[in-house]
């Protein structure tokens, strides 16, 4: 099993204030061949969409980050945010600003 751990500290916070917005993490996984038969492919779909859970560390300065455990493949990530307190169903999920 490999662990993958997700940490992002925005830098331009406007869109990404405490009460305003969230941030929302889209996995891509592939799990490598050879390990097909020892894990169900039903556990580790190959698109999954989670909320990260942020801590505010100084004023204003938030970060958000994950824990993943996943059998040893390939791991991609897309970071986006939406309007706090939106189901996975309505979300509309727009680029963080750089």
């Amino acid at each position: 099993m490999m662990t993958v751990n997700v940490v992002f500290a925005p830098q331009y916070t406007d869109h990404i204030r405490k009460g305003k917005s969230e941030i929302w993490c889209t996995i891509n996984y592939k799990m490598f061949m050879e390990l097909e038969g020892e894990f169900s492919k039903a556990d580790y779909p190959a698109t999954k969409t989670v909320k990260l859970e942020g801590e505010e560390k100084n004023e204003g300065i938030w970060e958000f980050d994950q824990e993943f455990e996943y059998p040893y493949g390939e791991f991609n990530i897309d970071l986006k945010f939406d309007g706090k307190g939106k189901t996975q169903e309505e979300l509309d999920p727009k680029e963080i600003p750089d």
